[in-house]
């Protein structure tokens, strides 16, 4: 493969790696519409019976147990969803980054906390970040760089990708349980 060649390659393996991060997120936010559909359907079934002024315990613990498996898993669903950066540089934290790989981050010159981190050297220096910044853009520099942002976007993903199955269940089991109970309290 020719110089360009390789960039151009590395580029497109760099955003897809973006894209899975994004389709782990995407299923993450549609789990929770899910979830919030059904609390909606709940609360108005629920606030019908009060209003007619049938509600029992059994209306109450039903709602109650729903409320618990619904909070859970819409905190391990926002868990999913935040950003993991503050994770990835955390040096005792090793679930997406390796701790002989955290200067990755921090000497990149993709990803912004490089790019801060090297304004921020320059600028002690009394150089200019701009001519700083462009003398390290050589194509050793750039390949090396983006291939550590890959293997991080790639971990990152894989991350995210293994939290979400775990969180299925939850979904699933929350999703249930609350159909179950939208019927159970209609009928009773």
């Amino acid at each position: 493969m020719e110089k360009d060649e390789i960039i151009k390659h590395l580029i497109w393996v760099y955003n897809q790696q973006h894209y899975f991060i994004d389709r782990h997120d995407s299923m993450a936010e549609k789990f929770i519409n899910v979830l919030l559909v059904e609390i909606t359907a709940l609360t108005i079934v629920f606030t019908l019976i009060i209003q007619s002024s049938n509600a029992t315990y059994f209306h109450y613990i039903i709602l109650l147990i729903f409320i618990i498996l619904f909070s859970i898993t819409l905190i391990k669903l926002f868990l999913i969803i935040r950003p993991l950066s503050k994770k990835a540089i955390n040096k005792k934290n090793e679930d997406i980054v390796k701790s002989e790989n955290k200067n990755w981050i921090k000497n990149s010159s993709i990803y912004y906390r490089g790019i801060i981190a090297q304004k921020k050297v320059a600028l002690e220096n009394f150089q200019s970040p701009f001519d700083s910044y462009i003398k390290n853009i050589t194509y050793e520099n750039v390949k090396k760089d983006l291939v550590q942002q890959i293997f991080i976007l790639a971990q990152y993903s894989n991350y995210k990708r293994q939290k979400l199955e775990k969180v299925v269940e939850w979904v699933i089991i929350t999703s249930l349980y609350g159909l179950l109970a939208t019927i159970l309290l209609t009928l009773n």
